[in-house]
């Protein structure tokens, strides 16, 4: 069975001694990460994650053919205590003059809010959506135990 892109698996990303170890599944070695934010609220920690290839594409579904390896100190991003022992991540697939933190990141703080740990499911599966983006917004992610 492939595995999802974007979608994060506990069998090859994990947290500890304050790291995230993070494997994301994607369909080409363009990938990078252009910014990673703290949205956590107080129910549950979550961290997002802006990647991109600079395309357009919508890969949701498809099979993941490489990855893109992350090591991230979560301290630098204000992130210290984690609400039962959860790390919740959220993949964000958008080409960075797209991303205005400024509209984005308020909209996945209230995802998280509403949804807690379930947030990332709404990634997913497209029930999400960033309200003015004209290009598709895709992502995923998963929650991870911390060690």
């Amino acid at each position: 069975m492939s595995t999802t892109n974007f979608r994060i698996s506990s069998t090859t990303s994990s947290v500890g001694n304050g790291v995230l170890n993070l494997t994301i599944p994607v369909p080409n070695s363009n990938f990078y990460s252009y910014s990673i934010n703290n949205i956590s609220s107080q129910a549950s920690t979550s961290i997002l994650i802006a990647i991109s290839d600079d395309t357009s594409n919508s890969y949701n579904g498809q099979p993941a053919s490489t990855n893109l390896n992350l090591q991230i100190t979560l301290a630098n991003f204000g992130i210290t205590t984690f609400p039962e022992n959860k790390l919740q991540v959220l993949i964000y697939n958008e080409k960075p003059q797209n991303f205005n933190p400024a509209n984005t990141l308020p909209q996945f703080i209230r995802l998280v809010e509403n949804k807690k740990y379930n947030a990332w499911e709404d990634l997913c599966d497209g029930s999400f959506s960033i309200s003015n983006n004209l290009q598709p917004d895709e992502g995923c992610g998963g929650i991870l135990e911390v060690s």
